[in-house]
């Protein structure tokens, strides 16, 4: 979802067509077949949509460091997708300045 000024003003949504038969797993998690995926932009293309869905604007997710972020740096890796130079904020990181107790697994607002 792109936000400006809490309004969203664009939506990304895409499948992507693996590059090797999903596996029994998931296809019972997500519903999925290879026949579904089969007419989706492979990754290389799906990322590059998404960096061009993004634009100039920055990415923010949770724990965005620990895992998004990276997912996303290993892909564009793979597939020789280059990354847009956005800033990248991680909401993870803001919950625990508001409850640094959070990180030490007690979440009550005491």
């Amino acid at each position: 979802m792109a936000v400006e000024r809490d309004n969203e003003v664009g939506h990304f949504s895409t499948l992507v067509r693996p590059t090797r038969p999903l596996r029994e797993v998931t296809r019972d998690l997500t519903g999925l077949s290879d026949v579904d995926l089969a007419g989706a932009p492979g990754p290389a293309e799906a990322l590059a949509r998404f960096y061009r869905f993004v634009g100039n604007r920055p990415l923010v997710a949770h724990n965005g460091f620990g895992y998004d972020f990276q997912l996303l740096d290993a892909a564009a890796e793979s597939t020789g997708v280059d990354v847009p130079e956005v800033p990248r904020l991680d909401s993870l990181e803001l919950a625990h300045l508001v409850f640094p107790r959070a990180r030490h697994g007690a979440t009550a607002n005491v």
